[in-house]
């Protein structure tokens, strides 16, 4: 999102970079819908969410899954239990 003047000193300050990460969706909504209704921006569908690249990204999804269980059954640190008798 792109502030006047930039966002200047919001990282030195813990409280207000929280405030303003969880606020910026809702502006950033609201910025769109007023152009929305004044005329001055179409709706755009991001190239981000085509069906591609979802399919992509579950793949991607599905291979990190699976290299990250595999590391933790063969990796040393994997804890043991023990049973006691």
């Amino acid at each position: 999102m792109k502030v006047a003047g930039g966002l200047v000193g919001i990282t030195l300050n813990p409280a207000a970079r929280a405030k303003f990460f969880l606020i910026s969706t809702q502006l950033a909504r609201l910025s769109e819908e007023g152009k929305l209704l004044a005329g001055m921006s179409s709706p755009i569908h991001h190239h981000g969410l085509s069906s591609s690249v979802l399919t992509l990204q579950e793949k991607n999804i599905k291979e990190l899954t699976s290299t990250v269980q595999d590391s933790q059954i063969h990796s040393p640190r994997t804890p043991k239990i023990c049973t006691i008798l």
